[in-house]
This record gives structure tokens, sequence and C-alpha cells, in this order.
């Protein structure tokens, strides 16, 4: 059982659905799981002008798509770690989904990896909302876990590459070029 916290939105769970891809390569069978990026708009007074010059505030989660199991989505943020059913919950508006490529992991892998995140980089003190907040970890989550850019299986992933578009966490590099100026406080 994994250490991080699990939330979980009582109106409406529904299954996966079954999009995991089966590629035959030589005698083993490769189970593709798709992997997304989920983008939702920060409910706060000052978000709508931030939004009208292109540098709102976002949160991103990370939802691999278990066959096995129910989606899992996975984000962090002032009190760790957490999973979540995906686009419900956090308390912001869904936006959008953003396919990111395919995984071959299962469920166990993903748990290890998420715990590890959590123990190293990501726990509660850890939190900063312009150096270390949702968005640096779903970039870095999405790192460890996609590994395939198509479904085939043929288009394997370099690890640098960037996941999460640019948009989705560009208020927080502006911010953190002034870090030095704000009280800690006013970071966590």
């Amino acid at each position: 059982m994994s250490n991080f916290s699990t939330k979980q939105n009582s109106t409406t769970t529904t299954a996966a659905s079954s999009t995991t891809m089966t590629e035959r390569k030589g005698t083993t069978e490769l189970k593709l799981t798709p992997v997304f990026l989920h983008v939702y708009v920060i409910d706060h007074k000052l978000n709508p002008p931030l939004l009208r010059i292109g540098v709102g505030m976002y949160h991103s989660a990370v939802e691999i798509q278990f066959s096995d199991a129910m989606p899992r989505e996975y984000s962090f943020g002032v009190n760790g770690l957490f999973q979540n059913t995906p686009k419900q919950g956090c308390g912001c508006t869904y936006l959008k989904s953003i396919l990111l490529g395919y995984t071959s992991l299962q469920v166990n892998d993903v748990e290890n990896i998420v715990e590890k995140m959590q123990r190293d980089r990501y726990n509660e003190e850890a939190y900063n909302i312009l150096l270390r907040n949702c968005n640096h970890f779903t970039n870095e989550f999405a790192k460890l876990v996609v590994q395939y850019k198509d479904k085939e299986g043929r288009k394997k992933l370099r690890k640098k590459k960037r996941h999460v578009p640019k948009f989705v966490n560009r208020i927080a590099q502006l911010g953190s070029r002034f870090a030095c100026f704000f009280p800690k406080d006013f970071l966590k």
C-alpha cells in the first residue's frame, strides 16, 4: 500500500476505458497504457486578468489509464503527493487533457516511482509555489513514466524530453526570478 494520500470524489467514478494498446515484439507482448496530462485553471480572483495576458495560474496532474484498475491521477500540492479521481476534485476547474504518450509500466511500478518521488523530492515540506509545485512534479513524473510516443511502441522517448507545455507553469517560472523578494511563508 502506498504512503501518499488518495482523494476520491464520491460523485461519478467511471471505470477506465479499455485503451491499453498491445503490440507483439518477438515473443513477448508489450502492453502500453495511455498517459495523459490534465490541466486545470486555478480558481483565484487574480487568475482571470492573468489568463487574458497569457500567464494564468494552472494546476496539473498525470493520469495513467490502467486497464486492470481504476484510472489514477497523480499530483502534488501543499499536503504532498496525492491521488485523485481523474478530472475531478483538486478544487480547480478542468481545462483540458493532453496525451503525453504511453507506458509499459504496471500499477506497482508506478506506485514505487510515486513513493520514491515522495521520499526524495515531493513531500509536503518541499512544496514551494514557485520552485517546486504541481507542474514541476507532473513534468518530472511524466519523464519517468512515459516511454513511448505512439501506441505501437515504435517511437521510444528520450528521458530529457519536456512533457508539460510551457504555458502551464509560466507564471511560476516568471515568479521564480523574483523569489528572493517574497517572504518564505508566502511561497509555501
